[in-house]
């Protein structure tokens, strides 16, 4: 039997509305296949566990969560100071680096009797 089907009649015994034939069909899937027998059972667990839940939220639920995520979406100084403070050591470094590079071929360039102050 195909997937979709075991998966449909399996949805039909826990909202409980198994028709006779898909019953008999059900009741024989869980007596031949092992895999359906643990579906079954894992699901009805899990609706035993949570069947009883109200999927309801508190009223402004949404408004609250979204009040939170635009509060973390937006960065303020002290976030951006902390983010360049925990940069500096991977930056500071090759920036470092890139300096003396620059340095050494101004240098390099400018020949042994130029002077680096303009009279």
């Amino acid at each position: 039997m195909e997937d979709e089907k075991r998966g449909a009649l399996l949805e039909r015994h826990l909202d409980g509305t198994l028709s006779p034939e898909d019953h008999a069909v059900f009741d024989a899937l869980i007596a031949t296949d092992p895999d359906f027998a643990r579906a079954v059972s894992e699901a009805d667990t899990v609706q035993a566990a949570f069947g009883d839940c109200d999927p309801t939220f508190a009223p402004f639920f949404e408004t609250r969560v979204m009040a939170r995520v635009t509060a973390l979406a937006s960065p303020t100084l002290s976030d951006i100071i902390d983010l360049a403070w925990r940069m500096f050591p991977r930056m500071a470094l090759p920036a470092s680096a890139l300096a003396a590079v620059f340095l050494a071929l101004n240098i390099g360039a400018a020949g042994a009797d130029a002077s680096f102050v303009d009279s």
